[in-house]
């Protein structure tokens, strides 16, 4: 099988196609794996999914997030592209002002992006991300101090490194496509910011989900965050915009950059940052 693969690949033209198809692969195969000082024992998480019935049920549901001190945080999560469109809609995509728990527009589906961001509303009723808050605590971080996101293609342990309140429009919310010292310095910065102290190792090839919900001053959030411990980490899918460069480098994400330097002869590389368009739940939250 990974001959005839192999094969196929070999037999794409032209040649600059073929070596960013295989340095793709090469990237979506080396899987880090868990680095000294993580969780040798990783927790699994206690609950489990039909998938075949939720692609049924809305083709939009990518995943499932359970979080560990507050088991009655245990929703499907959706994506439409669109930050707007279940920020009133529930997970059957019909018209509920609580909304539901999705992903941020900017973020690939995967979960294997350096930071993905999942939004929620702050209901009074404790519902949806109404008692996220609640973990800011010692006693609660030493109940359970992980989160789960399980998929299609995988289940996945997070371990929260930090827990804060923070501006509307702060550097928190920003998407990274590329992994490295950039990166892990965004996120040391945010772990020395934790209202409780967290002995989480960090590193530049870490996968980061950041739950974030409204408070009741409309210019600020509550964001939680937690590294991916499993040892099988997301897998990227191989995407052609990655691998096909462009004529032009205007909107470019860091990997398609680089393609586009490298074929083009031009010196192009923009920051590995892109800021999310816009942080919702900003004028439609519920809270105590």
């Amino acid at each position: 099988m990974w001959t005839d693969f192999l094969r196929n690949i070999c037999s794409i033209r032209p040649a600059r196609f073929r070596a960013a198809v295989l340095c793709a692969l090469a990237l979506t195969l080396a899987v880090p794996r868990a680095a000294a000082g993580e969780d040798s024992a990783c927790p699994e998480a206690p609950v489990s999914v039909d998938w075949d019935g939720m692609a049924a049920r809305n083709p939009d549901i990518i995943g499932w997030l359970y979080v560990g001190a507050m088991p009655h945080i245990s929703y499907p999560i959706l994506y439409s592209g669109d930050n707007d469109y279940y920020l009133h809609r529930n997970d059957l995509g019909e018209e509920e002002f609580r909304g539901s728990i999705f992903m941020e527009q900017l973020n690939h589906t995967d979960f294997a992006d350096p930071d993905t961001i999942l939004y929620g509303h702050n209901m009074a009723d404790g519902t949806m991300f109404g008692a996220l808050k609640f973990l800011d605590s010692e006693e609660a971080y030493a109940k359970d101090p992980y989160f789960y996101i399980l998929t299609p293609s995988g289940n996945y342990t997070y371990k929260i490194f930090s827990m804060f309140f923070t501006e509307a429009g702060s550097d928190v919310y920003l998407v990274y496509d590329w992994h490295g010292p950039e990166f892990l310095n965004w996120q040391e910065r945010w772990k020395a910011k934790s209202d409780i102290k967290t002995d989480v190792p960090l590193s530049e090839s870490d996968h980061t989900v950041i739950l974030t919900t409204c408070t009741s001053d409309a210019s600020m959030r509550f964001v939680v965050f937690g590294k991916c411990i499993s040892n099988d980490r997301p897998t990227p899918v191989l995407r052609i915009a990655d691998i096909v460069p462009r004529t032009e480098p205007d909107g470019l994400t860091v990997g398609e950059a680089m393609h586009f330097q490298k074929s083009s002869g031009r010196d192009y590389l923009p920051e590995a940052i892109r800021r999310a368009t816009k942080t919702p739940l900003a004028d439609a939250c519920e809270s105590e």
